[in-house]
């Protein structure tokens, strides 16, 4: 290059000052083959052609959307483990509950000592919730769940549904809902649902499942729908009544998470005010969607219980061990920018309501490199029941890799299948996952930790996809909140037009 031709030349500094961007974000465009770098002759550094930056400058200008990287604060990954706003998570999955990660990923707010854990999410009564729940959703939840939140359980809560609950449920709730109801609801509850479902589903916990003739409409169950207040997410019988009708459009063989697709769409359809996007909005409108898609699937119906304790009753007829299920959901709420996560973050960038934004995580997460891992770690797992070390000869000879073993990130260990396997290690299946890790050079990750623990407790098969789905609706929640509060439209990615020149 000759000296004369300098001019048409930009150097680091003065690139970076006509696009407006920083020096690593240049080393970005070229090794995208987006700018061509010259070394610059009698000097250090590149140059770069004025062409090449104008036509670069012409695009950014054109979609001043693009975004390089994405900062938060939600999660850390360093050194093979997990971080939730800097609070580890593989101690959150044994000290907390769910319900208190959320709000912890939602608002910042922190898990009090002492008010959750793995005693109160096993016995998973109305205390559990009542002090890692009232009480956390007194600090977060007024403010956090708005009109649904701690202010509407208790002018209907406690009192309401505890002492008079039956009483005012059975006598007048017979009449009330018995002649009123049975027609509106039960023949014609679900046409009447969906009319209604705005406000009353909006409403949350004030028209939350009660017992008596409510507890048949949601599917029965041992323990009926009583105690509402207990609850951690909100769950309104309108909505579950609607999300369940939506559910029951699908074919019989229809996967769980297919399920949980078609409920979420229809939930956002009823809510009036999903376009609220305040902070208060979406969570309490999280609450209450998680909380309902779980009593909404099929199976009895236990809101005494942690929100594990009332999904294990939808996948698994053994004897509840909800300490596990509840650490599973903690483990895998969130895990930085993952796919999926990345698709809610383009959604909520666009100002898309939660319901929608949630749906982008769904859609995401059904390819088969992403949410069906846990069903391939399964089904490696039931060939290796018989024998580890033949199923593993079979997979290795097939070229394929290992089902739930390896990580991109994790180098060592997965921490989440750690806690995971522990919490399990006395059930023979991890004596399976341990003669498979015996005999690799890698380690289990959380997909084989969950499909372990879906045939120690016999789950049905489709149940690992829906755990993942449901836990990651808090983290796609959270990060939906972040975006909220950056710019909007800022995911328009950089095209390259390589077709024919017109």
């Amino acid at each position: 290059m000759s000296p004369e031709s300098d001019e048409n030349y930009l150097t680091t500094a003065e690139l970076a000052r006509r696009l407006q961007v920083k020096p690593e974000t240049i080393y970005a465009y070229v090794s995208r083959g987006l700018l061509t770098s010259v070394r610059a002759r009698g000097r250090r550094g590149s140059l770069f052609p004025a062409t090449e930056v104008e036509r670069l400058a012409g695009r950014s200008q054109e979609h001043s959307g693009v975004v390089e990287r994405i900062e938060s604060q939600l999660t850390l990954l360093k050194d093979d483990e997990l971080y939730y706003r800097g609070l580890s998570a593989r101690s959150l999955a044994t000290t907390a509950t769910v319900e208190q990660v959320a709000h912890l990923l939602w608002t910042g707010n922190q898990p009090h000592p002492g008010t959750g854990g793995a005693d109160q999410r096993g016995s998973s009564g109305v205390n559990q919730h009542g002090t890692a729940g009232v009480d956390q959703r007194g600090a977060a939840g007024a403010d956090q769940r708005g009109s649904s939140g701690v202010n509407q359980r208790g002018s209907g809560g406690a009192d309401q549904r505890g002492s008079s609950g039956v009483n005012q449920r059975g006598s007048g709730g017979a009449d009330q809902r018995g002649s009123d109801g049975a027609d509106q609801r039960g023949s014609g509850g679900v046409g009447r649902a969906a009319l209604r479902g705005g406000a009353e589903w909006r409403g949350g916990v004030s028209a939350a499942v009660s017992g008596g003739a409510a507890g048949d409409l949601l599917g029965g169950g041992e323990e009926g729908v009583g105690a509402s207040e207990g609850l951690g997410f909100g769950v309104g019988r309108e909505g579950v009544l609607l999300a369940r009708a939506g559910m029951e459009v699908l074919p019989e063989g229809a996967r769980l998470t297919d399920r949980l697709r078609v409920a979420v769409a229809v939930l956002g359809a009823a809510d009036p005010l999903r376009f609220d996007l305040s902070v208060p909005a979406v969570t309490g409108a999280a609450g209450r969607l998680i909380g309902t898609l779980v009593a909404a699937l099929p199976g009895p119906t236990r809101v005494r219980a942690s929100l594990g304790g009332q999904l294990w009753a939808k996948v698994s007829k053994q004897s509840a061990r909800a300490e596990v299920l509840d650490a599973a959901l903690i483990l895998l709420a969130d895990h930085g920018l993952a796919v999926s996560t990345v698709a809610a973050r383009v959604a909520a960038s666009a100002r898309a309501n939660l319901y929608a934004v949630i749906s982008a995580g769904l859609g995401a997460l059904d390819g088969q490199y992403h949410g069906a891992a846990p069903t391939l770690a399964y089904e490696f797992l039931r060939r290796a029941q018989d024998d580890p070390v033949q199923a593993l000869s079979d997979q290795l000879r097939s070229g394929e890799p290992l089902p739930g073993f390896g990580h991109k990130i994790y180098q060592q260990h997965d921490p989440r299948a750690e806690v995971l396997l522990e919490l399990m290690k006395d059930e023979p299946i991890v004596a399976t996952v341990n003669a498979i890790a015996e005999r690799t050079s890698t380690f289990p990750n959380s997909d084989l930790a969950l499909a372990a623990m879906m045939h120690a407790y016999d789950f049905r098969p489709d149940a690992g996809d829906a755990i993942f789905a449901l836990a990651r609706m808090i983290g796609w929640t959270a990060h939906a909140l972040e975006e909220y509060a950056a710019p909007a439209l800022r995911f328009r990615a950089m095209g390259v037009y390589t077709g024919q020149t017109p």
